[in-house]
């Protein structure tokens, strides 16, 4: 089993997506990703933007059973007839498998988003935390809590 390699796929149509990939472990990875697109705002006039986001991931495991991922972006945002706005991105993910099934999740992210308030011009910051239980009753029933 080959432990380093690199991966590369890219899109285009209406948005433009760039993404490379080098796994350099059996236990992690890296990935990298380019996105543009452009949005038109059908509800509201002076709406429509361009936007640019850059992401990088690192994926580990401590153990056969417990992957940890983390992320951080930045997007470059160009409304029509604004001035462009930079909005950064974090993310730390954990996942616990504990049995067949069935795992415990949890993780922090951290963003700017973009209000339809016209005064909101540079977005809200949002802080969440989010958990998620899975739980394998039997082979056919699993029970989730998010």
């Amino acid at each position: 089993m080959t432990t380093r390699g690199w991966g590369a796929n890219l899109t285009d149509g209406a948005s433009r997506r760039l993404e490379l990939n080098y796994k350099f472990l059996p236990e992690a990875a890296w990935s990298g990703i380019s996105l543009s697109k452009h949005q038109l705002s059908r509800s509201r006039v002076g709406k429509d933007k361009d936007s640019s986001f850059v992401l990088t991931e690192l994926i580990t495991r401590w153990g056969r059973e417990s992957p940890l991922s983390g992320r951080i972006g930045l997007e470059e945002r160009s409304p029509s007839g604004e001035s462009s706005t930079s909005s950064p991105y974090a993310e730390a993910t954990f996942r616990y498998d504990y049995s067949e099934q069935s795992f415990l999740s949890g993780g922090y992210t951290y963003s700017l988003e973009e209000t339809d308030v016209s005064a909101a011009l540079h977005g809200l910051e949002n802080n969440r935390f989010f958990c998620n239980v899975q739980h394998a009753l039997t082979a056919a029933i699993i029970t989730s809590l998010r």
